[in-house]
């Protein structure tokens, strides 16, 4: 059996937006940047399209910003065929998020749900976001 599951950390591009799907579910969707070594000491940035669902995403509006490094558990997907468009394997994919951990500025760091920084001691979900919350 195959697998699809991804771990990315990156900043967040411009302002997350949020909205409601046709049918009534909570959808949280953003740019995510992720940097990488090019040639000649260059820097390269992967643009990812990010989509939160359901109470994850409401759970993150307000929290997720602009410029805000963080590190998220999900897995790619081609996004539904609308006519007219590209055949399954040429459409470009989007992170689906399944747990999102926000970032302080320095490594060991979290963010609290009031802004505050603390010191991490190892590796942990505590202070991450995912979708088993929404139980």
């Amino acid at each position: 059996m195959d697998t699809n599951n991804v771990v990315v950390s990156g900043r967040v591009g411009k302002a997350p937006t949020f909205q409601y799907s046709f049918r009534g579910q909570a959808m949280l969707t953003f740019e995510l940047a992720v940097h990488r070594r090019g040639g000649r000491g260059g820097v390269l940035t992967t643009w990812l399209p990010t989509l939160v669902w359901g109470k994850l995403a409401e759970a993150l509006v307000g929290r997720v910003s602009a410029g805000q490094k963080v590190l998220v558990v999900g897995s790619l997907e081609a996004p539904p065929k609308v006519l007219g468009e590209l055949p399954e394997g040429r459409r470009p994919l989007e992170l689906i998020v399944q747990k999102l951990l926000l970032l302080g500025t320095e490594m060991g760091q979290g963010t609290t749900e009031k802004g505050e920084t603390h010191q991490r001691k190892g590796p942990s979900d505590e202070g991450a976001l995912g979708a088993e919350d929404d139980a």
